[in-house]
This record gives structure tokens, sequence and C-alpha cells, in this order.
């Protein structure tokens, strides 16, 4: 809600955060007085990029290659549902179920800053990696951000979850009570918005629709008009936009926003005609 017409618009419906926004960028967190610096391992990890954004080699600069590294996922979900006793079951959308053990200091290097990949792979049996291993290699037909992102609602606002809590936080969140120096699981944000009376009950609110056009056969070079669209599709904003300053999205293709896919109804799209006299 930045600037004063966005902020006018803090109380519309229509204008609602997401019914999940957990990020991970650096903040402070707030108190008496000005901030005061988090420890990293309680600030929440951002979905994670494709790989290639990661090494800065992506074939078509801006556009990703679909490929997420392994420990980027496990470090994901290390991070941001913490130490629990007895580990804790994440289930996603198709059925996966990712099992993690509870653990000692030692089995991550001391803490989950550090934590190397070794690390990480010391949190899940082996049942479980080769079921996060057979999800990450068969992406043809999803979008994995996008379904984390709807697993995360689910885990809270399904009545059949263990963790059923409707309208409940997203992540275990303690706000600014202090913290016992190896409890990794309590974090600086729950994963809802707190900048708005209320979030939006429709989880795609994060969800864009944009016009797919063959930039090369068509020869595109700027902004042009009267442009030929190949298929609209739907994108899904993996992270906060940039301030003011920055205008850069990063979204995932998450399908056709005409043809049924990946869980999502078919949307309807319609040629407007125009009769010239």
């Amino acid at each position: 809600y930045e600037g004063q017409q966005a902020n006018q618009r803090r109380d519309d419906p229509a204008y609602r955060p997401a019914p999940n926004v957990i990020h991970g960028r650096d903040d402070t967190s707030p108190g008496q007085g000005g901030g005061q610096q988090v420890d990293p391992d309680r600030m929440p990890a951002t979905l994670p990029l494709d790989a290639c954004f990661e090494s800065g080699d992506c074939a078509f600069g801006r556009i990703g290659d679909g490929v997420i590294a392994a420990e980027e996922l496990y470090g994901y979900l290390a991070r941001n549902y913490g130490r629990t006793e007895g580990g804790y079951d994440f289930a996603l959308r198709d059925g996966t179920t990712i099992t993690r053990r509870d653990y000692d200091d030692e089995d991550i290097g001391g803490d989950l800053e550090g934590a190397t990949f070794d690390d990480l792979k010391a949190l899940y049996d082996q049942a479980t990696l080769d079921a996060l291993s057979n999800w990450l290699s068969n992406l043809q037909d999803r979008a994995p951000r996008y379904e984390i992102y709807r697993s995360e609602i689910d885990r809270v606002e399904d009545p059949t979850s263990p963790f059923y809590s409707p309208g409940g936080e997203l992540l275990d969140f303690v706000g600014n009570q202090q913290f016992d120096e190896e409890d990794f699981g309590h974090k600086t944000m729950s994963g809802r918005a707190v900048n708005a009376p209320s979030w939006s009950s429709n989880p795609d609110r994060r969800v864009l629709v944009a016009a797919g056009i063959d930039c090369s056969t068509q020869n595109i070079q700027g902004n042009e008009s009267d442009v030929p669209v190949e298929e609209f599709v739907r994108l899904f904003m993996t992270e906060p936009a940039g301030g003011s300053s920055e205008f850069s999205v990063f979204t995932e293709v998450i399908g056709s926003a005409s043809r049924e896919g990946l869980g999502q109804s078919a949307g309807i799209v319609r040629d407007l005609i125009e009769l010239v006299r």
C-alpha cells in the first residue's frame, strides 16, 4: 500500500492481500524504540528461484529453465517449518507427503543458516528424499512453487488436515518474544498479511493472466501494438514485487488460462469482434 492512492484502498476488499504472504526479506522485528536485528534462522525463506537465476546463467536471460535445486527445496522446508517435537509432515497437493524428523544441532552443523546440502538431507529419511527427488524430476505438468504456496494454505484451511486452524497462522509465529537460542521453529512473521484489516479468501490473489506472444516469430523488439497472442497463460507471483524504485516481478507459469490443467478449471477467452462499415 505504498503511496496515498494505494493506501486509500487498504479497506477495499478488491485490494486485499493474498492469504499467504510468506517471504524471506531481511528485516527487523518491530519493537519499542525502533527495530532490532533478527536472528537469520528465524527469518522465513522465500520460495526458491530456478537454479539458473541463482548461478546467473539462464540461457534466455530473464526466463528461467524450470529447474529447482533440491537443496533449495530442502532448505525452504527446513527453515520455514523449523523444529517441532518429533518432526513434522508437510502434505503437497498431489498427495506427496514430506516427513522430516526431529533433529539435534549436530545434525545441521549448529544452525540452519550455515547448513550444507548434506546437513539438510540429514533431516529427512531416505523414503522422503526419494519422494522429493521424484517430485522435483517430474515437473512437466506442475508449477512447483504454486503447489507449495497452495499447500501451505491448505495445511491450516483444510478440515482434514491435522494442522487445521481456519484463519490461523501459516508459520509458527510468536512476535517479539524472547527465543531460546536453539529453537529455530519460531518465526518473525506468521505468513499472513498484517497491513490490511483482512486478507483475501481467494488463494489466486497472487495469480495474473498474461498474453503469451512468440516474440521471435513476430520480431518483437519492444513496445508493440496489435500483436497476435498465441495463448493466454496464468502466472503465479512467487514473491512480493519490488518497491517503488524496483519494478521486477518473479512469476511462475501455472498453465493455460483457457484450458484445464494443474487442478485448475478452464477460463473463458473471447475474441472481440469489431464491425467496420
